[in-house]
């Protein structure tokens, strides 16, 4: 689809890739080790698995590798001891992952590389192009080419000595634009060889 970039918004593209650089180090002191505590590698699958979606894959996994350590055990007590243990400890994660999804508002532009959550250059180039604002669309695209028009042939007519209040070269009736009746031309005309 066809689009006009508008504005940058530079001050709002500083803010909102410092916050998602902090986000990642919020992931990283908190999701790191609550994976590692359970035994579960931290890769882009399991970000992905626990920021983005609900745990499942990783619930999978964790208790996958629980009910192969415990194929060992004879007494059914421990067994059942260490299953209670690994439930309290699950729920205990699922609560970080909660709290983490909460204080992560930009994770879709989060990735893992080697166990460390991290903003790519790729990611932030998205991020920074997310709050750019551009007309976008066959109908925001004319009125932007038909506004830039007008704000040409101003520009074209004032020859770069634009009076203050030049608004009132315009009368409004009935939501159209005239030019006012009490325009001095020979004034216009002046300043305009002035310049």
């Amino acid at each position: 689809m066809e689009k006009i970039l508008i504005r940058e918004n530079e001050g709002q593209q500083i803010q909102i890739v410092q916050r998602a650089k902090e986000e990642a180090q919020n992931i990283n002191t908190k999701l790191a080790p609550a994976m590692a505590a359970l035994g579960v590698e931290l890769d882009d699958e399991a970000f992905k698995d626990c920021i983005l979606s609900d745990c499942e894959e990783t619930r999978t996994v964790y208790f996958g590798a629980l009910e192969a350590d415990l194929e060992n055990i004879k007494n059914p007590g421990v067994r059942d001891a260490m299953r209670q243990d690994a439930r309290e400890a699950f729920t205990g994660f699922t609560d970080t992952v909660r709290t983490l999804k909460a204080e992560t508002t930009l994770r879709q532009f989060l990735s893992i590389s080697d166990g460390v959550c991290i903003l790519t250059p790729d990611n932030e180039a998205a991020l920074l192009d997310s709050v750019k604002t551009y007309a976008v669309g066959a109908e925001q695209i004319e009125a932007y080419n038909q506004l830039k028009a007008i704000i040409d042939a101003l520009n074209d007519f004032h020859k770069g000595n634009i009076p203050p209040g030049w608004q009132a070269i315009f009368e409004i009736k009935d939501g159209v634009f005239y030019p006012n009746s009490q325009i001095d031309y020979s004034w216009i005309v002046e300043r305009r060889k002035n310049k």
